[in-house]
């Protein structure tokens, strides 16, 4: 059985049974990947103070049910694919002392870099929704310590650069140029 790392909600063996990881694939490698989506992509939506508290009880077996839901139906699923996407290029990679290298074996053709990155973007299709359903459940779930920045971005850059999301501040901008007597006239 694998090792579950102090506080990061998931272990090694959790991601190969709720995924497409082989259960041999090597639990080093996930590991790395965990700890990655934990404080790269989970951390920042959340908040470093809400995840240290809710880690601490999740150790302490203290989470009541309303926590338990949200672990189970969002931040789980969320740290499964965000650490897929992760994982992949270490999976197709090996960096040795010959330099970084395709992983193959003697019944496996290895992949083409298209191929990877074809599956990449599919995995990352899905981190997106996990993501966004987990902003939208922190936006709506009436805790003021839950509610992540508003400019966050809701996507896992899956299109291999980042695209904000559209806020329109146009009437805003409008009123704030307006003076007190008449409305602005562009001067």
């Amino acid at each position: 059985m694998a090792k579950i790392k102090k506080g990061y909600l998931i272990s090694a063996n959790e991601i190969k049974e709720e995924s497409i990881l082989s259960l041999n694939t090597d639990d080093k490698i996930i590991e790395i990947s965990i700890r990655e989506a934990y404080d790269l992509d989970l951390e920042p939506l959340v908040g470093i103070d809400w995840l240290k508290t809710f880690s601490d009880s999740w150790m302490e077996k203290t989470l009541n049910d309303k926590e338990k839901h949200v672990l189970n139906s969002f931040i789980k699923p969320f740290l499964i694919y965000a650490t897929l996407v992760r994982v992949i290029p270490y999976l197709h990679n090996k960096l040795n002392n010959k330099g970084l290298n395709k992983s193959t074996d003697i019944t496996l053709a290895p992949n083409t870099t298209k191929e990877v990155a074809l599956f990449q973007q599919l995995v990352n299709q899905r981190l997106d929704s996990y993501k966004l359903r987990l902003v939208n459940f922190f936006k709506n779930d009436d805790d003021k310590e839950t509610n992540p920045n508003p400019l966050v971005d809701t996507t896992g850059a899956s299109a291999g650069f980042y695209l904000p999301d559209y806020k329109d501040e146009s009437e805003s901008y409008y009123k704030a140029r307006a003076s007190k007597v008449n409305y602005w006239r562009g001067r």
